[in-house]
């Protein structure tokens, strides 16, 4: 009776240490599951994609702030300054979680910067084009660039600011949102910019309403309508693609270039808005500060700066060289600046023209940037005082085809030991009223390559000379299709 009690015993303490056992198990494969299941935030976060338009080198697998010293004691961070994006804005918030099934699309918007005291568009919304691919990320189905246009997919509605925007507010890293959304995860090729008919009843920097959706103020305060010709009225088409990836965040910042898209039609008075864009990714950039100063050691208020992408070209292989302005911005009342760039290579050039009834210009002066994702850059540029002269450039036209001829004067300049091209921004931009007209650029003393192009044609004039308080000409002729890609009409002589 004792040994079968005891037998007893020893089995119901047997059965009460498996079902402990279990148990314990149990949890620890609940806990084990849970974790495979819901992956950390921030590695959902890094798999964000960067988008950007300019030709620009994509960085390593793992970066460095450089070699010079220059931002090498910044943190691999972003800059969160006031200047940054306003995310508690109307429209949402970029900080809001998405669904475990989709993405976020944050919109901003900045603009490079231009000689005029305000340049106001009406946005009334901006809309994405779904891709048919399967995943974000698999572009192997997936059109890009013209192939895009021709096939294109499900238009989305992801932000309905129908808002009026002085562009020239959004400068030294200052942006407007747009707005916030939710979006399925998969790529989408392109956006839209849809532009507003009529203004929002806010008030311009002069204190009036707003006159028309989209217009400039002149120095003078004058109030001067800009035409939208008839090709963007159904929407400018952004052609940058960009990944929604589940549970992750997309910013990006459209980058309206202001001193590009502002057209002069002639010597008629009116202008014409003809909208040059960029799409930066806003998460993942460099942020590029500095201060530009003059000879006395004083910072330059209203100098422009712009980062700048030289190519040098390639004689062998039939490639010349090229300069493209990636965006720009202009220094404030201390002489200080802000901008975000992609990684790439660049190019900051600062330069500031003479003041109205004076013949002095600053600079350019030029820095070398080799800049990397999310790392800060302290680039301060020294500009000496330079005597400026005229050019004037003829254009010869056809007004009926509504072509807009766009002139640019690079310069060759020393930067960081090395001898570049820079652009001396603004460019100008004309349409002609009439088939011949001349228009002036001052500039400073030096040797010049000039370019004027339209959408189908470049031509250009090389080593024209600029003296001080002199007249120099050039002209350049578009009444034919098969004009010269490499000469103007004449040599650059003085007049």
């Amino acid at each position: 009776m004792i040994k079968k009690s005891g037998y007893l015993f020893l089995g119901v303490l047997f059965m009460a240490f498996m079902l402990v056992f279990a148990g314990c198990n149990s949890e620890s494969s609940s806990s084990e599951n849970s974790a495979a299941e819901s992956p950390s935030s921030e590695n959902a976060s890094s798999e964000n994609t960067s988008v950007d338009t300019a030709s620009v080198k994509n960085p390593a697998a793992e970066t460095s702030a450089g070699e010079d010293g220059s931002g090498e004691d910044s943190e691999a961070e972003e800059s969160t300054g006031e200047s940054g994006p306003d995310k508690t804005a109307t429209g949402g918030s970029a900080s809001e979680a998405p669904s475990a099934e989709k993405g976020t699309l944050a919109l901003y918007l900045t603009d490079a910067t231009t000689n005029y005291q305000g340049v106001y568009v009406t946005i009334s919304e901006i809309q994405v084009c779904f891709s048919e691919s399967d995943e974000a990320g698999e572009e192997e189905d997936v059109l890009e660039g013209e192939d895009a246009l021709e096939e294109e997919g499900e238009w989305i509605t992801v932000a309905e600011p129908a808002q009026t925007y002085n562009l020239l507010e959004l400068v030294n890293g200052v942006m407007a949102q747009l707005g916030t959304t939710e979006l399925e995860t998969g790529h989408y090729t392109m956006l839209r910019m849809i532009l507003g008919e009529t203004p929002d009843g806010e008030t311009n920097l002069l204190g009036y309403e707003h006159p028309y959706p989209n217009y400039i103020i002149t120095g003078s305060d004058e109030e001067i309508e800009m035409f939208v010709p008839s090709g963007y009225q159904t929407g400018i088409k952004l052609v940058s693609g960009f990944d929604i990836i589940a549970g992750a965040a997309t910013e990006l910042v459209l980058d309206f270039d202001a001193s590009r898209s502002v057209v002069k039609a002639g010597q008629s008075g009116k202008y014409l808005l003809k909208p040059t864009i960029k799409v930066v990714d806003s998460i993942s950039r460099a942020d590029v500060n500095g201060v530009v100063t003059g000879p006395d050691g004083e910072g330059i208020p209203g100098a422009i700066v712009s980062a700048q992408i030289y190519n040098e070209g390639d004689e062998e292989a039939g490639t010349s060289p090229s300069v493209e302005v990636f965006t720009s911005t202009q220094t404030d009342e201390d002489g200080s600046y802000r901008m975000y760039l992609p990684a790439g290579d660049y190019n900051i050039v600062a330069y500031k023209g003479p003041e109205e009834g004076e013949a002095t210009a600053y600079g350019p002066g030029c820095k070398r940037l080799e800049a990397d994702y999310n790392f800060n850059y302290t680039e301060n540029v020294d500009l000496e005082t330079n005597d400026t002269g005229t050019l004037a450039v003829t254009i010869e036209i056809l007004p009926e085809q509504e072509q807009t001829v766009s002139v640019r004067a690079w310069k060759t300049v020393e930067c960081d030991g090395r001898q570049v091209h820079v652009e001396l921004p603004p460019p100008l931009n004309v349409t002609a009223a009439v088939q011949i007209e001349t228009h002036e650029m001052v500039l400073p003393g030096g040797s010049y390559t000039i370019l004027a192009s339209t959408e189908e044609t470049v031509l250009q004039e090389e080593n024209v000379t600029i003296g001080a308080d002199a007249i120099t000409e050039v002209a350049f002729s578009f009444l034919g299709e098969d004009a010269s890609e490499e000469n103007g009409d004449n040599n650059g002589e003085e007049g």
